[in-house]
């Protein structure tokens, strides 16, 4: 097979990978818990209320929250506008990561498979029509990159105060983004001693820029955050930082922990992602001729990883997202170096190894196309087609922040004359029938993203509860992640 025809199959995968990306915006699934809480927040403040701390515990870049603001402000505050923003950083993603690959490691073609590797994963592409700021920070993880490589190479004053700039604004932006500038930082650090520039102010000027913006940053948005506390206590339940001593066996469960995390999720949602890392060996000693390329590729994970040592940044799934890009370069150097090498011998073993990692990454993101999660918004649309007036409406605890978004699309749940918001009792489930007891006449119940323990789920236990006070279970729908019942007591 032609070098020719390799690039031609390589851009016809690209082009696969961004149809299902766009599909998946296009089918527009339902807000989730989560994701609900972000976009009640920034459809619900004003640009200065967003200065403080948000409700309900979440947490944002302020540069992403008014992106987001001003698009919903443009396109109206709805799901979809709120999603534009994080699917166009997955679009320019993707020529990013073409362009720094092709700079680290002068082969179109290693830069193509990254292209094709990146538009496959599945994280990727589902962060991509999320309402939280982790597609974003790839797209700013890439540009820091790939203006960082440009920068190297010039020396007036106009491209240092033009790349500081770019920091500053990068850090507001993205909170990932200092973890690239400090990785940036280390390379300019060595090519200074490397060549004994006497330009020192190459990288004097940036860094103080950069420290200052983010010492703005900290104080005014980090430091004393009402959730700090409560998001430190769930990110040790995670196991999301990194024990610091090197000679406790906790140390080693931590790193095997995370490789597994990175190869049989991040990369490829499979265990298949284990065949990957021999590859990802072979890339990094292939790298290693260039020193620069090592910094740029290895530094961010050696940063983050000694960041969540001293517990200021998690290293957690989404929190790592920004990473995938970079592994995917250096799995692609190793990949395409194997291939080359075993293509001597035999081709049709070359193109297999070559193919196989992308094929698995294929076969999980049709397996999960459509992308859904928790359809809230399906259950309202079910319950508004019932044109019958509604009494009570119940609402699960995880179900309301959706609910909350999506009431005023439905003029039969806009008037509802009661609506009983259910409480948190993971520890007393016998609590919930202080609330759903109440449910009188014609009434529904909306569940998603319900709690279970020892194989038992609250949302059985309350229609039980309700079947044994004699309520009688008038229809039922079942979505992906959500449900929805009519009950009636005679």
């Amino acid at each position: 097979m032609k070098e020719r025809k390799i690039d031609i199959i390589f851009y016809g995968l690209i082009g696969i990978g961004v149809f299902m990306a766009f599909f998946n915006f296009l089918y527009n699934r339902s807000l989730w818990f989560d994701e609900a809480l972000l976009s009640l927040n920034i459809v619900g403040k004003s640009y200065a209320e967003l200065l403080r701390p948000l409700d309900d515990n979440q947490v944002a870049p302020i540069g992403f929250l008014y992106v987001e603001k001003f698009i919903s402000s443009l396109f109206g505050s709805t799901d979809w506008s709120l999603r534009i923003f994080p699917f166009f950083s997955f679009l320019f993603s993707i020529p990013l990561l073409f362009s720094i690959t092709k700079k680290l490691t002068d082969s179109k073609q290693v830069g193509l498979l990254a292209c094709v590797f990146f538009v496959f994963n599945y994280l990727i592409i589902y962060y991509s029509v999320e309402v939280k700021q982790y597609s974003s920070d790839v797209c700013i993880v890439l540009f820091l990159i790939y203006y960082g490589l440009i920068f190297f190479k010039l020396n007036d004053y106009s491209s240092i105060f033009i790349y500081s700039a770019v920091g500053v604004f990068a850090i507001f932006l993205s909170n990932v983004s200092i973890v690239i500038l400090l990785s940036n930082s280390f390379v300019l650090i060595y090519n200074y001693y490397k060549k004994r520039e006497k330009l020192i102010h190459r990288f004097i000027i940036p860094v103080l820029f950069w420290i200052s913006a983010f010492c703005i940053y900290y104080f005014l948005f980090i430091h004393h955050h009402p959730s700090k506390r409560s998001m430190l206590r769930y990110w040790q339940s995670k196991d999301a930082f990194l024990p610091l001593n090197p000679f406790h066996s906790d140390f080693f469960t931590f790193i095997f922990s995370k490789l597994k995390m990175i190869f049989t999720y991040l990369i490829i949602d499979s265990v298949a992602g284990w065949i990957l890392i021999p590859i990802f060996i072979t890339g990094l000693l292939k790298s290693f001729k260039n020193f620069n390329t090592i910094i740029v590729l290895c530094c961010p994970l050696i940063i983050h990883l000694f960041l969540s040592g001293l517990k200021m940044y998690p290293f957690h799934t989404r929190l790592i997202l920004y990473l995938v890009p970079l592994i995917i370069i250096v799995l692609s150097v190793g990949l395409y170096h194997l291939h080359r090498i075993i293509k001597l011998s035999s081709m049709s073993l070359s193109y297999l190894i070559l193919f196989s990692p992308l094929i698995f990454s294929f076969i999980v993101v049709v397996k999960n196309a459509p992308i859904e999660k928790e359809e809230v918004r399906n259950c309202m649309e079910y319950i508004n087609r019932d044109k019958s007036r509604i009494d009570f409406l119940y609402l699960y605890c995880s179900s309301a922040p959706a609910f909350k978004f999506y009431q005023k699309k439905f003029s039969i749940l806009t008037n509802i004359d009661s609506i009983v918001y259910g409480d948190w009792h993971r520890e007393n489930w016998n609590l919930h029938a202080n609330d759903v007891l109440r449910l009188k006449g014609n009434s529904w119940l909306i569940f998603s993203e319900v709690y279970s323990y020892q194989g038992k789920n609250e949302e059985q236990f309350i229609i039980d509860r309700l079947r044994f006070s004699g309520y009688q279970i008038v229809q039922q729908k079942k979505y992906v992640g959500a449900s929805c019942y009519q009950v009636i007591k005679p």
